[in-house]
């Protein structure tokens, strides 16, 4: 019993990092206890109401556990209280209790990290001590309460990842001694005020990821201690203030994705302690001014996306710290200056779509930390230098589009890190080297449209990283080689067309099993296409104008195929009687062809003829280009719910068949690699209208619903969307791993038992999260195996919300049917099997039902199998009502690992 007599007089309580779920509220019958320290431990159920009776309680903390319910108001009755601090416990929910401003003496309240919500209550502003307001990543909404000004003594707002709406109150200046304020990913409005200008100790501000509106405040200059001015992602106007170089102080400065205008001001050259700069996707314009070389300490410089244009100066190139210049289309021009070389910490030079031209300069040979190098879309001359095959950590090469000419350098076989290599549409010529095959990281190698002669060396067989070989619309000949069907990571793309190749497809490209996009139209081959009916991920097929024969594999994905991927192949027949002749279905198809040619010929050149009317109608009333994109006939909004790296540019750049990893009932996904080496998976929704557009209750309104406010590490996260009229797109960071469905089938990977126990432990408390923790409640209504994503360390994401509900209030339909192909309800046939098998006699069943890989697991590894097993067979109960909640069901899944190793160890659990 804990309240021995001895226990009476004790000061402090102390249990971090250790299991404690004694009797939690026992301790309120402590009267003299002055410190409560309980962080990190498994405690459960309601905060205590009885804490309230400890009078001369000081601090109190639970930070980092399992708590629910909401704060108890009587926590108010604490008039010594110090410091609370609850954060860490998504369980806890309900508004800010009022009574807390009773607290007098309070110095720091903290609730990150749950689920609080409401408003911030006004008598906040009674506690005139307070020192530190921390309640980020939670569900509080509403305005910030003008009256939190009277907390005179504050140094911390942390307020970040809520939904807290409203302008910025004015009364805020007056908090002199805040250092702290952290508000981003809100729905804060309005303009900035000029009262803050008079937070004269204030050392960081983010505000970014809100909508606010109106221009930097000129009294922003007044703010000599500020290090951190961090204001993206807002619809913030006007020019950047000429005098911002007198925060002589500011370390980083992040104004991108607003509204800009004007020019890069010189003021900034004089911020000597600036090491981060970004003002990309904005509309400055000018020229980039020489003033910026003064800024000895930058690292970072990001201006991409703007209307910048003029030379890049030369003396940027002496600054010794920047490692990143990024500034993507633009209008610069000019050459890139020899001095470039003197920039030796550069570690990525992005500089694609401008105007630049010239050589490429062979001193960027003396960059020996270069990662990435882009100079596409630009106008660069001359030959490649070989001189950059010197550049030993190179990852990415990007040339592409420019009017590069000469042989391919043999030297970037020497690059071994390299990922990425494009080198199309310049003006390239003889062969492919057999170098290229030393690069074993390789995974995508794009060559297309230029003039490469000579055939496909063999050598590239050996880069096994390879996922994506682009080398048409150039002048190869003769054979595949049969080695390239040894490549079995290529799952992206193989795109061979529009060269001289010839001789049959390999028997080895049954080894391409992985490949979703194969296009291998208008070269010579001839031969059958047996072995493509064996290529079980094919999302995208091209063959024709070849001289392919005989029978089409009859298989659903060659029964879809359009017309147009066969056309040009009079040999190929859909009949096991054919000849080498057209059936009478193809010389419907042809003629067909014909037709359609005919009528696609007369709309595209109506096209181009109102496209060329509107083009000079735009010319002539000079209006200025919208920063969104509009290629789908409408402005696409972005919605972002994370801090991004990226363009909507990037992502919808990517969105070619090349790069379908996958397609189901509602969209296809796309693979798509941004500029910075991010991997996304793009998830592009299928109308849900006869006529192109989507209904106001579809997949994509269903999973922004749900995904858009939930943060919990077992759940997919949403990074942002972009919709209008006629498309929808869901962005997500890329899974590596695939499905757990691909893991399980496929069986590419070695899936152990430790990494299906993190898996089945992982998706156990996302679900829980939904059900029990998340305000409102979430159904999934669609679990299955597909739908759980694996990452790099086999942790497992929730995904795919487009079935999902909110549950507010007693639900009425729980048991309503629902889910999309490959859903397993608990009522069909594999529940009985499972159960047949572990009432076998011998006792043996649950081992019989295991995969072969795991049969030979260790006994110990066995019996976790087994209890693993027996609590799925709790969860599918014939009776709805016995079947535990799936909190219950994530406290045994962890139970069957935490008992395992505690017998192991010959250890007492500590209760």
């Amino acid at each position: 019993m804990i309240l021995e007599s001895n226990l009476l007089l004790l000061r402090l309580l102390e249990f971090e990092a250790e299991l404690f779920v004694a009797a939690f509220g026992e301790l309120g019958r402590l009267p003299r206890l002055r410190s409560v320290y309980l962080s990190s431990n498994s405690l459960v159920g309601p905060i205590p109401p009885e804490f309230a009776n400890c009078s001369i309680l000081e601090h109190l903390e639970f930070v980092d556990n399992g708590l629910s319910g909401p704060v108890p108001a009587e926590l108010g009755r604490l008039r010594r209280l110090k410091v609370f601090r609850a954060g860490g416990n998504s369980g806890i929910r309900g508004k800010i209790p009022a009574e807390i401003a009773r607290c007098e003496e309070l110095v720091f309240l903290g609730l990150a990290d749950t689920s609080v919500s409401g408003p911030i209550p006004p008598s906040i502003g009674q506690l005139r001590r307070l020192k530190g307001l921390s309640v980020y990543t939670s569900n509080l909404s509403g305005p910030i309460p003008p009256e939190i000004a009277n907390c005179t003594d504050l140094e911390d707002l942390f307020l970040h990842e809520n939904q807290i709406s409203g302008t910025l109150p004015e009364a805020l200046g007056g908090l002199t001694r805040l250092k702290r304020v952290l508000a981003w990913k809100n729905s804060l409005s309005g303009a900035i005020p000029e009262s803050f200008g008079n937070l004269t100790d204030l050392i960081v501000m983010d505000l970014s990821l809100n909508a606010i509106s109106g221009s930097i405040p000129a009294s922003f200059t007044r703010l000599a201690r500020l290090e951190m001015l961090l204001l993206s992602y807002n619809n913030i106007s006007g020019s950047i203030p000429p005098l911002i170089g007198n925060l002589s102080a500011l370390k980083q400065l992040e104004l991108d994705n607003n509204r800009l205008t004007g020019e890069v001001p010189i003021g900034i050259g004089r911020l000597k302690q600036l090491t981060q700069f970004f003002a990309w996707q904005n509309k400055l314009h000018g020229r980039l001014p020489e003033e910026l070389a003064g800024c000895e300490m930058l690292e970072s410089l990001d201006l991409s996306r703007n209307e910048l244009s003029g030379p890049i100066p030369r003396a940027l190139f002496r600054l010794k710290n920047l490692t990143e210049l990024l500034l993507i289309s633009n209008s610069l021009d000019g050459g890139l200056a020899p001095m470039i070389g003197e920039c030796s910490a550069l570690v990525r030079l992005r500089l694609r779509s401008n105007r630049l031209l010239g050589l490429i300069p062979r001193e960027l040979a003396r960059l020996k930390r270069l990662n990435f190098l882009e100079l596409s879309k630009n106008r660069f001359s001359g030959e490649i230098p070989p001189e950059i095959g010197e550049c030993g950590d190179l990852e990415m090469v990007d040339l592409c589009d420019n009017a590069l000419e000469g042989l391919i350098p043999g030297s970037f076989g020497s690059i071994v890190g390299l990922n990425v290599l494009d080198l199309s549409q310049n003006s390239l010529s003889g062969p492919v080297p057999d170098a290229l095959g030393a690069l074993r990281s390789l995974n995508k190698l794009i060559l297309r449209a230029n003039r490469i002669t000579g055939p496909i060396p063999t050598s590239l067989a050996r880069c096994k990283g390879l996922q994506s070989l682009d080398l048409s619309d150039n002048q190869l000949a003769g054979p595949i080689p049969g080695e390239l069907g040894g490549l079995e990571g290529l799952d992206i793309l193989l795109n061979l067309s529009w060269n001289s190749l010839s001789g049959l497809i390999p028997d080895t490209f049954s080894g391409l099993s992985r490949l979703a996009s194969l296009d291998v139209s208008h070269n010579a081959f001839t031969g059958r296409l047996d072995v493509l009916g064996r290529l079980g991920n094919l999302v995208s097929l091209n063959v024709s104008f070849n001289n392919f024969s005989g029978v089409l594999p009859d298989t659903p994905f060659f029964r879809e195929l359009p017309e147009s991927a066969l056309s040009g192949n009079e040999g190929l027949c859909v009949q096991e009687t054919c000849s080498g002749e057209f059936t009478d279905a193809h010389r419907g198809w042809h003629r067909r062809n014909v037709i359609v040619m005919a009528l696609v010929l007369c709309v595209t050149c109506l096209i181009v003829a109102i496209a060329i009317f509107a083009l000079i109608v735009i010319l002539r009333a000079r209006m200025a280009t919208t920063t969104t994109d509009t290629r789908e006939g409408n402005v696409i909004e972005i919605t972002p719910f994370q801090k991004l790296d990226f363009s909507v540019d990037e992502v919808l750049d990517e969105l070619s068949d090349s790069n379908i990893v996958g397609r189901g009932s509602s969209g296809v996904v796309y693979r798509v690699v941004t500029r910075s080496g991010r991997v996304l998976a793009v998830k592009k929704l299928f109308a849900t209208s006869k006529g192109g557009e989507f209904c106001e209750r579809d997949a994509f309104a269903a999973e922004v619903k749900a995904l858009g406010s939930i943060r919990h590490k077992n759940i997919v996260r949403l990074l942002c969307c972009c919709a209008n009229k006629g498309l929808r797109l869901l962005v997500f960071d890329y899974m590596i791993n695939g499905s757990l469905d691909g893991l399980l089938h496929e069986k590419k990977v070695c899936l152990d038992w430790d990494k299906r126990y993190k898996i089945v432990l992982g998706a156990a408390q996302g679900i829980a999260y939904l059900h029990h923790d998340c305000v409102p409640r979430i159904v999934h209504r669609d679990i299955k195996a597909n739908n759980i994503l694996v990452g790099g360390q086999f942790e497992a994401y929730l995904a795919d919300f487009g079935l999902a509900r909110k549950l507010v209030g007693a639900p009425a339909d729980h048991s309503t049917i629902a889910g999309s192909y490959g859903y397993i309800a608990p009522e069909t046939h594999i529940v009985d099997w499972v159960r047949r098998g572990l009432r076998r006699a011998d006792g043996g069943g649950a081992v019989e039902l295991l995969d072969e890989r795991l049969k030979c697991l260790p006994d110990t590894s066995l019996q976790e199998i087994a209890q693993a097993l027996g609590v799925a067979v709790l969860c599918v109960n014939p009776r709805p009502g016995d079947r535990p909640t799936m909190k219950d069901v994530a406290a045994m899944l962890r139970e069957i690992r935490h008992d395992g190793r505690c017998v192991a160890a010959g250890k007492d659990v500590l209760m």
